[in-house]
């Protein structure tokens, strides 16, 4: 699997998405068009599909909300840097 498939499967079954939606009543997801939740959700969608770390990945609702919102947190974080460095090179 590609990169990009898991940013389309990521986006389409969302690690953080609620018990709700997992159970076919398909809500809106939230922040489902922002690029950092895209890239988290791409990320779990690939871990999703390791063999030793998918079974450990069975969690509540509560706990891959929080695991998906610390992925953003950090990738919003090393956007900020990376950013910066390109403003410190001008």
């Amino acid at each position: 699997m590609t990169a990009k498939d898991d940013l389309l499967l990521g986006n389409e079954y969302p690690y953080d998405a609620s018990d709700a939606w997992w159970n076919c009543k398909h809500d809106a997801i939230p922040h489902e068009s922002e690029w950092a939740w895209r890239a988290a959700r791409g990320i779990m969608n690939d871990l999703q599909d390791r063999s030793g770390i998918k079974n450990e990945l069975n969690v509540s609702e509560d706990i891959r909300i929080e695991i998906v919102t610390a992925m953003v947190e950090i990738i919003l974080e090393a956007a900020k840097e990376e950013e910066g460095r390109y403003d410190r090179r001008d």
